[in-house]
């Protein structure tokens, strides 16, 4: 294959407002299959673009209309597209790296990992000499403390085998979730491929590490209540997969621990977690905005979000426009702050 093809296998379209992109032919659903094709005597037009598609009082997908022009399956691939609720354009990014900005090594991973899979060949065959380090491989921990498990990485490596480490398990966990909601079981080969992708990438870079370390040390666990004068928005996600949907919950409390909103709704399912979360953290920042809040703390359960949030420079993948809105809609407040809690 030619370096043209790789780049056209590799470049897709983040929905924003879907004014730029169109339904049939363009790349702009989730992998694997990125197309619809447009059969005989559809009712829309082939030169429709997405924003036909999207219920613009709502910000988010018009259901009615998906289900009434796609089967079942095709709706469930096109909820599965995070869209701008304010409304950004559309853009171009690359599929082969977390951030979408596109490597010319993370292009070679995808080549390699094409061929691999085109072939059958195991996955030790194309690794391109791709492993983790030896001293990650030779590590054993028993315990299943998630915490335990962190300190120990601390521990027994340098800051750039903790990186290593750290991406190692997050793209584990990813395949588990892959798995999980159906998108099939991922070859060790394509799991390493993506962990050198993510390092070269710089996804999670050395300056992070800080806020995992004061996470450790400090132990921001567990709910507290915000400063008086302030208000702490928690939110919260989850995936019904028996339901095909997912669930959004935000509340608000005041300094005195008590009350002052909340919110429950209910959305079409959509299977990537991380992008959950951003979508629950952009509605509980919208109902403090309809809440008249000044002050306010919005606090998550997903340090990646958290993460992103704080590090207020947000990129190409598949949700970094939800992640701008948010920030755009925070501007609004006279102060606020960020923060990860587990309960």
């Amino acid at each position: 294959m030619g370096a043209k093809e790789v780049l056209e296998n590799g470049v897709g379209c983040r929905i924003g407002n879907g004014k730029q992109v169109k339904i049939w032919g363009d790349a702009w659903l989730q992998p694997p299959h990125t197309r619809l094709f447009l059969p005989p005597n559809h009712v829309l037009s082939p030169d429709s673009h997405v924003d036909a598609l999207i219920d613009s009082e709502v910000g988010w997908w018009n259901l009615n209309l998906l289900q009434n022009c796609f089967s079942q399956e095709e709706v469930e691939r096109i909820g599965n597209v995070i869209i701008s609720p304010l409304g950004q354009d559309d853009k171009i990014i690359w599929k082969g790296t977390p951030s979408g900005l596109f490597t010319v090594k993370s292009a070679y991973h995808m080549e390699m990992w094409r061929i691999s899979r085109e072939r059958g060949e195991s996955s030790g065959e194309y690794g391109g000499g791709m492993e983790c380090s030896r001293r990650i491989q030779k590590l054993t921990y028993e315990e299943t403390d998630g915490r335990g498990l962190l300190l120990f990485f601390f521990e027994k490596l340098d800051n750039e085998e903790v990186l290593e480490a750290l991406t190692v398990a997050q793209m584990i966990w990813l395949r588990r979730n892959s798995m999980v909601f159906g998108r099939g079981f991922s070859p060790p080969l394509k799991v390493i491929s993506e962990v050198h992708s993510s390092l070269e990438d710089g996804a999670l870079g050395s300056s992070n590490l800080a806020h995992f370390i004061s996470g450790l040390e400090v132990g921001h666990s567990f709910w507290s209540k915000p400063p008086q004068g302030w208000w702490k928005i928690n939110w919260d996600a989850s995936i019904d997969k028996e339901a095909r949907r997912m669930g959004i919950r935000a509340v608000i409390r005041d300094g005195n621990g008590a009350v002052v909103a909340a919110r429950m709704s209910f959305l079409p399912y959509n299977d990537d977690p991380s992008a959950v979360e951003a979508l629950a953290a952009w509605h509980a920042v919208k109902l403090g905005r309809e809440m008249g809040g000044t002050c306010i703390i919005i606090e998550g359960d997903s340090m990646e979000v958290v993460m992103a949030l704080r590090k207020n420079r947000y990129n190409y993948q598949n949700y970094g426009h939800l992640l701008e809105d948010i920030a755009t809609s925070l501007s609004f407040f006279s102060i606020c702050s960020s923060s990860a809690c587990k309960a």
